[in-house]
């Protein structure tokens, strides 16, 4: 009797050890771990070998990009705005502004006001969120889409001194006001269109621990309310990016497309010529950024073609 008693016993112990292990190993929604378990018997050893390690089960919502008039909007899949998350936008692949969406995951964008390229917009995702990356492209844009003709164009260079400083400690950021030297009343006119801006700017990075120690330099150029107060300007879009590796130095032409000579071939971006802007020049620890010539177009005005 108690032999038979003895046998009956391990049976329902084992069937309570499996339901807690199949409870146990029910996945719900975010984190689960499985902490380690100790079981006796060889009957349940492999069951032991199975849940002694440590599991974590990690999902992630899919996220996407959408265009709404002059406006890039992210959300989730079930139609929930995304806020504060960063985008990135690229012209011919290269970084040209970031924005961060407002409260209805809105981030502007408008075609109307663009250079001739192909641009993409890019969400990296958010780790911390458990929000999956994105990316959307907008096909090419050409001067005959766009509908943009210039006239009455001017092109000037000159000679300016924008730094970000150097730190073998911390990040460097420095802001500055730019009066351009020359203006609308050079082509005999009240208002007119400044584009094709383009900077000589050089990257240097010295004192990197090592030879993979990774820099980064970028400047920006803002519109001014108060030419008095550069950091106040809104600065999103990139006129001169780049990264930089070990104890080196790069240096050239860059301007929103990036570096080289299709700066001034594709570069038609404008804006309202002003008395004075914003420059935010940025390097990072061990980086320093700087720029000494500026180059750019004044132009009469801009028409839209007729189609």
């Amino acid at each position: 009797m108690n032999k038979i008693f003895s046998k009956k016993s391990q049976s329902e112990l084992l069937s309570v050890i499996m339901s807690f292990i199949i409870v146990s190993s029910s996945i719900i929604l975010g984190n689960l771990t499985i902490n380690e378990t100790n079981i006796t018997g060889n009957s349940i050893a492999e069951i032991q070998k199975t849940v002694a390690e440590s599991v974590t089960v990690e999902i992630f919502a899919n996220t996407s990009l959408k265009q709404y008039n002059e406006s890039i909007i992210l959300k989730l899949d079930n139609e929930t705005f995304l806020e504060n998350q960063q985008l990135e936008f690229y012209l011919n692949d290269s970084l040209i502004k970031t924005e961060i969406t407002d409260s209805n995951g809105s981030a502007p964008f408008n075609p109307s006001n663009a250079s001739p390229g192909i641009y993409s917009v890019v969400f990296q995702g958010n780790a911390a969120l458990y929000l999956n990356p994105s990316r959307f492209v907008f096909g090419e844009l050409t001067n005959e889409t766009l509908n943009i003709t210039f006239e009455g164009c001017k092109s000037f260079e000159e000679q300016v001194l924008w730094s970000s400083g150097f730190s073998n400690d911390h990040d460097s950021v420095n802001y500055q006001t730019w009066y351009p030297n020359h203006t609308c009343s050079e082509l005999k006119l009240d208002n007119c269109i400044i584009k094709d801006i383009e900077l000589y700017s050089r990257l240097v990075s010295t004192n990197a621990p090592d030879n993979s120690t990774e820099g980064e330099g970028y400047v920006q150029i803002s519109d001014l309310k108060n030419c008095n107060a550069p950091e106040s300007g809104k600065y999103s879009e990139y006129f001169a990016h780049d990264k930089i590796t070990g104890d080196s130095k790069k240096e050239g032409g860059y301007c929103r497309n990036g570096k080289g000579e299709k700066c001034e071939i594709n570069d038609n971006s404008t804006t309202s010529h002003l008395s004075c802007y914003g420059i935010k020049t940025y390097g990072s620890q061990y980086t320093l950024t700087d720029v000494f010539f500026v180059k750019y177009d004044l132009c009469s005005e801009v028409e839209e073609n007729e189609t």
